[in-house]
């Protein structure tokens, strides 16, 4: 992992998984106070995923409209069972960087690697060829920071 970025991101991050919500979206305005006490805090690690309903385009309007870029640092993640080829986890990447409008990500994490059916799901995507191929572009066109795709495994609580 790049020294740099790892000295900016704080031990404690903001998760977007379950924000609360008005009516059938996500209550922006809510959203925003929440954010703008973690930063407050002296926190600036926010993590989305592709697959958290509403996050996205919530974090953009709540911090990426509201802060300057090198306020934060932002992490979102692949799912590889939603994307079951190198063209589709291109387009579920391309679509989370235009849902945030942050420019480009701090961090790029795969989703859930720990668990076995989404173990499936990576292996399904040919995932080595993926991170090999195209990983290292996302780096050197600056939409990912660091180096690159990190692989985050957690073991199942047994």
């Amino acid at each position: 992992m790049d020294e740099q970025v790892a000295q900016k991101t704080p031990k404690l991050g903001f998760g977007l998984m379950r924000l609360p919500g008005r009516g059938l979206g996500m209550d922006v305005a809510q959203v925003s106070r929440m954010v703008d006490l973690f930063l407050e805090a002296g926190f600036t690690y926010f993590d989305t995923a592709h697959v958290y309903a509403g996050s996205e385009d919530a974090i953009r309007k709540a911090l990426v409209e509201r802060r300057p870029r090198e306020s934060y640092t932002l992490a979102t993640k692949l799912y590889a069972a939603m994307s079951p080829s190198a063209k589709s986890a291109k387009r579920q990447f391309e679509t989370s960087l235009e849902r945030t409008g942050a420019g480009y990500f701090d961090y790029y994490l795969l989703h859930s690697a720990g668990y076995e059916a989404d173990a499936v799901a990576y292996g399904a995507t040919t995932l080595r060829g993926f991170i090999e191929s195209w990983a290292p572009d996302l780096v050197s066109a600056g939409r990912v920071e660091g180096d690159g795709l990190h692989v985050v495994w957690r073991r199942r609580a047994e």
